[in-house]
């Protein structure tokens, strides 16, 4: 389970991590058939094998009916936001009781941007967040998730959700969305 944020009816952006086979940053890539988003199959995913934990799916057909609030990848760079704002978050990870599949929102500032870490099966370059300063940490299942700003409209995605507090990180890392635009 991951989440995702759809940038177009038809179009959404999710960690690379939730679209390969072993779950890994740079591992091989499932076949668009094994992804799908409210029952609706995707046609083409697009994830090179690079450190940046992020991947687009092109859906078979639009997502949501009517469409629904979509975002765009914000073209600045993750330095931008480096203990300038507070950015927020979104997945459907893990609840406080364990359950998978609850929207869980939280909100921190980003400390550092183009930083290496290491994660299962692999490395990556990423911005780090802040303990959150309001609402929940990222859990597993919120990989995928988006990282943006308040005020923007649409709402510019800053990163996606790579990992998380309950890794050996012990900090939220973000994928950095201007580094896959």
């Amino acid at each position: 389970l991951c989440s995702r944020v759809g940038l177009r009816p038809n179009v959404i952006l999710t960690a690379r991590t939730c679209v390969t086979s072993d779950q890994t940053i740079k591992g091989p890539v499932f076949d668009a058939y094994h992804l799908s988003v409210n029952g609706v199959q995707a046609k083409e995913i697009y994830a090179p094998a690079t450190n940046i934990d992020a991947a687009v799916a092109l859906m078979k057909s639009d997502i949501a009916s009517p469409p629904l609030d979509f975002a765009v990848i914000d073209p600045y760079p993750a330095t931008r936001y480096v203990d300038f704002m507070i950015l927020q978050f979104m997945g459907y990870g893990k609840d406080n009781a364990g359950n998978l599949g609850t929207l869980r929102m939280g909100e921190g500032k980003i400390t550092a941007a183009n930083q290496s870490y290491t994660v299962i099966g692999g490395s990556g370059v990423g911005a780090y967040l802040t303990d959150t300063v309001a609402g929940s940490a990222t859990a597993g299942g919120d990989s995928g998730g988006p990282l943006w700003g308040f005020s923007q409209f649409p709402r510019g995605v800053a990163g996606v959700i790579s990992s998380g507090p309950g890794t050996p990180n012990s900090r939220s890392i973000f994928a950095q969305a201007a580094d896959f635009r």
